[in-house]
């Protein structure tokens, strides 16, 4: 999880607009400021998500898995390639539903100061109150 937090994390400048890095930049500013005296940061807040948010993630991350290296070997193609089947596979699953049971899994591994900057200062980020 760490690998695809860095790589996240390394790729927004390259996928957001100037005016939408700069929205995420302020956004995650107030929120490690909201944070920081709580002994937190956004990083400290990812990592302690990332375990059950991962085991949330994990049958369904297989699935995908198996479905992308089943894909590459039938049709031959490369990885890149396979992309709009794997869409195909993984959009189902992002629905609102789906999304709540997530939230849900990570939301008890936060102290109740992280949850509420979460909602306060990262509302541009993420709607968290419509999946709480």
């Amino acid at each position: 999880m760490t690998q695809i937090k860095d790589d996240i994390l390394k790729a927004i400048p390259s996928k957001l607009s100037p005016s939408q890095l700069a929205e995420f930049t302020s956004s995650k500013k107030e929120l490690d400021n909201c944070l920081k005296p709580l002994g937190s940061s956004v990083d400290k807040v990812i990592d302690k998500a990332s375990t059950p948010l991962s085991a949330y993630l994990n049958n369904d991350y297989t699935k995908l898995k198996k479905f992308a290296a089943d894909t590459t070997k039938k049709t031959g193609k490369k990885c890149n390639a396979t992309l709009e089947e794997m869409y195909k596979q993984a959009c189902p699953l992002l629905k609102e539903d789906y999304v709540r049971k997530g939230v849900q899994a990570v939301k008890p591994k936060l102290t109740a100061q992280e949850w509420k900057c979460l909602q306060d200062k990262g509302a541009k980020l993420f709607r968290w109150n419509r999946y709480a």
